[in-house]
Protein backbone atom coordinates (compact mmCIF):
# COMPACT_ATOMS: atom_id res chain seq x y z
CA UNK A 1 0.00 0.00 0.00
CA UNK A 2 1.38 3.74 -0.32
CA UNK A 3 2.39 5.77 2.39
CA UNK A 4 -1.22 7.42 2.10
CA UNK A 5 -3.60 4.50 2.51
CA UNK A 6 -1.28 3.61 5.69
CA UNK A 7 -1.59 6.80 7.03
CA UNK A 8 -5.41 6.77 6.47
CA UNK A 9 -6.08 3.81 8.02
CA UNK A 10 -4.25 5.10 11.24
CA UNK A 11 -6.95 8.05 11.78
CA UNK A 12 -9.33 7.40 14.22
CA UNK A 13 -12.80 8.29 13.73
CA UNK A 14 -11.87 9.77 10.55
CA UNK A 15 -14.81 10.16 8.14
CA UNK A 16 -12.63 9.91 4.78
CA UNK A 17 -13.73 6.77 3.07
CA UNK A 18 -12.32 6.60 -0.09
CA UNK A 19 -15.14 5.81 -3.06
CA UNK A 20 -16.47 2.47 -3.83
CA UNK A 21 -15.01 1.43 -7.44
CA UNK A 22 -18.32 -0.40 -8.11
CA UNK A 23 -16.58 -1.82 -11.77
CA UNK A 24 -13.84 -3.72 -9.71
CA UNK A 25 -14.23 -7.55 -11.11
CA UNK A 26 -13.19 -10.24 -8.92
CA UNK A 27 -13.10 -12.78 -12.10
CA UNK A 28 -10.79 -10.29 -13.60
CA UNK A 29 -8.49 -9.81 -10.85
CA UNK A 30 -8.14 -13.42 -9.93
CA UNK A 31 -6.90 -13.92 -13.42
CA UNK A 32 -4.20 -11.60 -12.72
CA UNK A 33 -3.68 -13.00 -9.25
CA UNK A 34 -3.50 -16.43 -10.95
CA UNK A 35 -1.36 -15.73 -13.82
CA UNK A 36 2.42 -16.06 -14.45
CA UNK A 37 3.45 -12.78 -13.56
CA UNK A 38 2.06 -13.44 -10.59
CA UNK A 39 3.99 -16.98 -10.63
CA UNK A 40 7.29 -15.46 -10.95
CA UNK A 41 7.23 -12.77 -8.63
CA UNK A 42 6.75 -15.37 -6.03
CA UNK A 43 9.64 -16.96 -7.17
CA UNK A 44 9.83 -19.91 -9.80
CA UNK A 45 13.70 -20.83 -8.75
CA UNK A 46 16.59 -19.67 -6.31
CA UNK A 47 17.43 -16.32 -8.21
CA UNK A 48 13.52 -14.77 -8.47
CA UNK A 49 12.80 -16.30 -4.89
CA UNK A 50 15.57 -13.56 -4.03
CA UNK A 51 15.73 -11.05 -6.11
CA UNK A 52 12.03 -10.66 -7.34
CA UNK A 53 9.75 -11.95 -3.64
CA UNK A 54 10.83 -9.52 -2.25
CA UNK A 55 9.65 -5.30 -3.09
CA UNK A 56 12.66 -3.66 -1.39
CA UNK A 57 14.89 -6.52 -3.38
CA UNK A 58 13.04 -6.24 -6.54
CA UNK A 59 13.31 -2.66 -6.69
CA UNK A 60 17.13 -2.53 -6.40
CA UNK A 61 17.21 -5.20 -9.03
CA UNK A 62 15.39 -3.02 -11.32
CA UNK A 63 17.70 0.21 -10.33
CA UNK A 64 20.47 -2.14 -10.97
CA UNK A 65 19.42 -3.27 -14.20
CA UNK A 66 18.72 0.30 -15.54
CA UNK A 67 22.32 1.40 -14.35
CA UNK A 68 23.76 -1.24 -16.70
CA UNK A 69 25.27 -0.80 -20.03
CA UNK A 70 22.93 -3.56 -21.04
CA UNK A 71 19.76 -1.38 -20.86
CA UNK A 72 21.80 1.86 -21.36
CA UNK A 73 23.00 1.64 -24.72
CA UNK A 74 26.03 0.58 -24.42
CA UNK A 75 26.77 3.51 -20.96
CA UNK A 76 27.32 2.92 -17.54
CA UNK A 77 25.24 4.51 -15.03
CA UNK A 78 25.36 5.29 -11.94
CA UNK A 79 26.14 2.36 -8.73
CA UNK A 80 26.84 4.96 -5.81
CA UNK A 81 25.32 3.04 -2.96
CA UNK A 82 23.70 6.32 -1.50
CA UNK A 83 21.54 6.55 -4.48
CA UNK A 84 20.75 2.92 -4.63
CA UNK A 85 19.45 2.91 -1.13
CA UNK A 86 17.25 5.88 -1.70
CA UNK A 87 15.72 4.33 -4.73
CA UNK A 88 15.17 0.72 -3.15
CA UNK A 89 14.34 2.42 0.85
CA UNK A 90 16.67 0.70 2.16
CA UNK A 91 19.70 1.21 3.90
CA UNK A 92 23.63 1.72 2.51
CA UNK A 93 24.62 -0.85 4.97
CA UNK A 94 21.77 -3.15 3.39
CA UNK A 95 22.40 -2.23 0.05
CA UNK A 96 26.04 -3.01 0.29
CA UNK A 97 25.46 -6.14 1.76
CA UNK A 98 22.77 -7.14 -0.75
CA UNK A 99 25.68 -5.97 -3.46
CA UNK A 100 28.23 -8.15 -1.91
CA UNK A 101 25.71 -11.60 -2.06
CA UNK A 102 25.06 -10.70 -5.59
CA UNK A 103 28.57 -10.66 -6.67
CA UNK A 104 29.72 -13.58 -4.65
CA UNK A 105 26.73 -15.80 -6.24
CA UNK A 106 27.79 -14.45 -9.65
CA UNK A 107 24.29 -12.69 -9.76
CA UNK A 108 25.83 -9.48 -11.00
CA UNK A 109 29.62 -9.04 -11.81
CA UNK A 110 31.44 -5.92 -9.82
CA UNK A 111 34.78 -4.18 -11.39
CA UNK A 112 36.17 -0.64 -11.17
CA UNK A 113 34.31 2.46 -12.85
CA UNK A 114 36.13 3.28 -15.68
CA UNK A 115 35.13 6.89 -15.24
CA UNK A 116 36.78 7.12 -11.99
CA UNK A 117 38.53 4.17 -10.25
CA UNK A 118 37.19 5.30 -6.33
CA UNK A 119 34.21 3.58 -7.54
CA UNK A 120 32.80 0.37 -9.01
CA UNK A 121 30.15 -0.52 -11.68
CA UNK A 122 28.14 -3.69 -11.94
CA UNK A 123 27.49 -5.75 -14.75
CA UNK A 124 24.38 -8.31 -15.10
CA UNK A 125 25.12 -11.86 -15.41
CA UNK A 126 23.43 -14.30 -17.90
CA UNK A 127 21.15 -15.39 -15.55
CA UNK A 128 19.91 -11.76 -14.17
CA UNK A 129 19.17 -10.54 -17.74
CA UNK A 130 17.54 -14.02 -18.21
CA UNK A 131 15.67 -13.34 -14.97
CA UNK A 132 14.34 -9.86 -16.56
CA UNK A 133 13.67 -11.36 -19.64
CA UNK A 134 11.54 -13.63 -17.80
CA UNK A 135 9.93 -11.15 -15.98
CA UNK A 136 8.80 -9.20 -18.81
CA UNK A 137 7.46 -12.13 -20.82
CA UNK A 138 5.41 -13.48 -18.02
CA UNK A 139 3.69 -9.80 -17.56
CA UNK A 140 3.16 -9.69 -21.58
CA UNK A 141 1.66 -13.07 -21.21
CA UNK A 142 -0.44 -12.14 -18.42
CA UNK A 143 -1.55 -9.06 -19.19
CA UNK A 144 -2.62 -9.97 -22.49
CA UNK A 145 -4.82 -12.54 -21.17
CA UNK A 146 -6.20 -10.25 -18.37
CA UNK A 147 -6.30 -7.49 -21.35
CA UNK A 148 -8.13 -9.90 -23.81
CA UNK A 149 -5.24 -9.00 -26.21
CA UNK A 150 -2.33 -10.90 -28.32
CA UNK A 151 0.67 -10.80 -26.80
CA UNK A 152 3.27 -7.93 -28.19
CA UNK A 153 6.14 -9.81 -27.30
CA UNK A 154 6.00 -12.38 -30.21
CA UNK A 155 6.03 -9.91 -33.16
CA UNK A 156 9.22 -7.93 -31.50
CA UNK A 157 12.55 -7.92 -33.09
CA UNK A 158 15.57 -8.51 -30.77
CA UNK A 159 15.85 -4.70 -30.89
CA UNK A 160 12.46 -3.94 -29.76
CA UNK A 161 12.81 -6.18 -27.89
CA UNK A 162 15.24 -4.76 -25.60
CA UNK A 163 13.62 -1.44 -26.26
CA UNK A 164 10.44 -3.34 -24.49
CA UNK A 165 12.78 -4.36 -21.43
CA UNK A 166 13.78 -0.72 -21.01
CA UNK A 167 10.07 0.63 -20.79
CA UNK A 168 9.28 -2.46 -17.79
CA UNK A 169 12.20 -1.72 -15.89
CA UNK A 170 11.35 2.62 -15.79
CA UNK A 171 7.65 1.54 -15.65
CA UNK A 172 8.18 -1.21 -13.04
CA UNK A 173 10.25 1.47 -11.18
CA UNK A 174 7.65 4.20 -11.31
CA UNK A 175 5.10 1.43 -9.89
CA UNK A 176 7.03 0.62 -7.22
CA UNK A 177 8.21 4.34 -6.00
CA UNK A 178 5.26 5.27 -3.83
CA UNK A 179 4.75 2.56 -2.23
CA UNK A 180 6.01 2.36 1.80
CA UNK A 181 8.58 -0.85 1.34
CA UNK A 182 10.19 1.41 4.18
CA UNK A 183 7.74 -0.47 6.35
CA UNK A 184 8.31 -4.15 6.62
CA UNK A 185 4.62 -4.45 8.39
CA UNK A 186 3.16 -2.95 5.58
CA UNK A 187 5.39 -2.90 2.66
CA UNK A 188 6.33 -6.82 1.93
CA UNK A 189 5.23 -8.53 -1.25
CA UNK A 190 3.80 -11.12 1.41
CA UNK A 191 1.38 -8.27 3.30
CA UNK A 192 0.23 -6.76 -0.47
CA UNK A 193 -0.39 -10.36 -1.67
CA UNK A 194 -2.31 -11.23 1.40
CA UNK A 195 -4.21 -8.71 1.23
CA UNK A 196 -5.28 -9.02 -2.67
CA UNK A 197 -6.31 -13.13 -1.28
CA UNK A 198 -8.65 -11.83 1.61
CA UNK A 199 -10.29 -9.17 -1.10
CA UNK A 200 -11.07 -12.03 -3.84
CA UNK A 201 -12.01 -14.71 -0.69
CA UNK A 202 -13.34 -12.87 2.41
CA UNK A 203 -14.99 -13.63 4.99
CA UNK A 204 -12.56 -16.77 5.14
CA UNK A 205 -11.74 -19.46 8.15
CA UNK A 206 -8.71 -18.23 9.14
CA UNK A 207 -6.74 -21.45 10.07
CA UNK A 208 -7.62 -22.31 6.42
CA UNK A 209 -6.82 -19.18 4.72
CA UNK A 210 -3.27 -19.15 6.94
CA UNK A 211 -2.53 -22.89 5.48
CA UNK A 212 -3.55 -22.02 2.07
CA UNK A 213 -1.59 -18.86 1.98
CA UNK A 214 1.47 -20.63 3.23
CA UNK A 215 1.63 -23.20 0.60
CA UNK A 216 0.61 -20.70 -2.34
CA UNK A 217 3.42 -17.80 -0.95
CA UNK A 218 5.72 -20.40 -0.16
CA UNK A 219 5.87 -18.81 3.74
CA UNK A 220 6.19 -20.54 6.91
CA UNK A 221 2.44 -20.71 8.36
CA UNK A 222 3.87 -18.30 11.70
CA UNK A 223 4.49 -15.99 9.10
CA UNK A 224 1.23 -15.76 7.12
CA UNK A 225 -0.24 -15.33 10.99
CA UNK A 226 2.13 -11.93 12.16
CA UNK A 227 0.97 -10.81 8.24
CA UNK A 228 -2.70 -10.89 9.19
CA UNK A 229 -1.82 -9.52 12.83
CA UNK A 230 -0.35 -6.58 11.24
CA UNK A 231 -3.11 -6.44 8.84
CA UNK A 232 -5.45 -6.24 12.06
CA UNK A 233 -3.46 -4.00 13.91
CA UNK A 234 -3.39 -1.63 11.15
CA UNK A 235 -7.10 -1.50 10.02
CA UNK A 236 -7.08 -3.82 7.43
CA UNK A 237 -8.80 -6.81 8.64
CA UNK A 238 -10.82 -7.61 11.54
CA UNK A 239 -12.10 -11.00 13.12
CA UNK A 240 -15.49 -12.53 13.95
CA UNK A 241 -14.96 -15.47 15.76
CA UNK A 242 -13.21 -17.95 13.34
CA UNK A 243 -13.66 -15.81 10.22
CA UNK A 244 -11.19 -13.38 8.94
CA UNK A 245 -12.26 -10.60 6.41
CA UNK A 246 -11.15 -6.92 5.27
CA UNK A 247 -12.90 -4.19 7.00
CA UNK A 248 -14.87 -1.59 5.52
CA UNK A 249 -12.57 0.91 4.46
CA UNK A 250 -9.99 -1.50 3.45
CA UNK A 251 -11.39 -3.22 1.21
CA UNK A 252 -12.68 0.42 -0.80
CA UNK A 253 -8.63 1.11 -0.59
CA UNK A 254 -8.16 -1.92 -2.09
CA UNK A 255 -10.25 -1.73 -5.05
CA UNK A 256 -8.82 1.58 -5.70
CA UNK A 257 -5.48 0.33 -5.30
CA UNK A 258 -5.85 -2.35 -7.74
CA UNK A 259 -7.63 -0.54 -10.33
CA UNK A 260 -4.78 1.92 -10.43
CA UNK A 261 -2.07 -1.26 -10.79
CA UNK A 262 -4.39 -2.26 -13.27
CA UNK A 263 -4.55 0.94 -15.59
CA UNK A 264 -0.86 1.41 -14.84
CA UNK A 265 0.22 -2.39 -16.53
CA UNK A 266 -2.90 -1.51 -19.62
CA UNK A 267 -1.24 1.66 -20.38
CA UNK A 268 2.41 -0.28 -20.24
CA UNK A 269 1.01 -3.05 -22.55
CA UNK A 270 -0.29 -0.08 -24.70
CA UNK A 271 3.07 1.31 -25.14
CA UNK A 272 4.66 -2.23 -26.12
CA UNK A 273 1.72 -3.10 -28.61
CA UNK A 274 2.79 0.63 -30.20
CA UNK A 275 6.70 -0.40 -29.82
CA UNK A 276 5.74 -3.48 -31.93
CA UNK A 277 3.71 -2.19 -34.48
CA UNK A 278 5.90 -1.52 -37.97
CA UNK A 279 7.87 1.47 -37.64
CA UNK A 280 7.06 2.03 -33.91
CA UNK A 281 8.32 4.99 -32.58
CA UNK A 282 8.55 5.88 -28.80
CA UNK A 283 7.04 8.96 -27.34
CA UNK A 284 9.46 12.31 -27.33
CA UNK A 285 10.65 11.36 -23.35
CA UNK A 286 12.05 7.26 -24.62
CA UNK A 287 13.90 8.92 -27.83
CA UNK A 288 16.98 9.09 -25.79
CA UNK A 289 16.43 5.20 -25.55
CA UNK A 290 16.62 4.52 -29.65
CA UNK A 291 20.38 6.00 -30.02
CA UNK A 292 23.30 3.85 -30.58
CA UNK A 293 21.05 0.44 -29.55
CA UNK A 294 25.37 -1.91 -29.53
CA UNK A 295 24.89 -4.93 -31.61
CA UNK A 296 26.69 -6.82 -28.65
CA UNK A 297 23.42 -6.58 -26.81
CA UNK A 298 21.58 -7.87 -29.98
CA UNK A 299 23.79 -10.58 -30.12
CA UNK A 300 23.52 -11.28 -26.37
CA UNK A 301 19.87 -11.75 -26.85
CA UNK A 302 20.02 -14.25 -29.80
CA UNK A 303 22.47 -15.98 -28.02
CA UNK A 304 20.45 -17.03 -25.12
CA UNK A 305 17.30 -17.64 -26.85
CA UNK A 306 19.34 -20.22 -28.99
CA UNK A 307 20.86 -21.70 -25.69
Amino acid sequence: MTKHDVALLKVSGSSATPPVNRNVSDAHFRTLRESALAKTLLGADGFARFWLSDLRRLTLFLTVMSETPWLRSGTLGNFLIGLLAQRSQMSSARVAQLIDIAVSTGDFIRYRDPRDARLFALEPSPEACCALEGLVGSFCASIATFLGRDDPLRRMSDEQRLLAYMLFVHAGLDLLRPLSMDDRATGSMAFFLVLLDLRLHSPVAAADFVRREAVRLRLTKVTIRNVLRRAEAEGWTWRQGRLVQLTSLAQPMIDSWLETIAAKLSELFTMMEQLASPGATLPANWQPLLRGQPQAMIAALQARREA
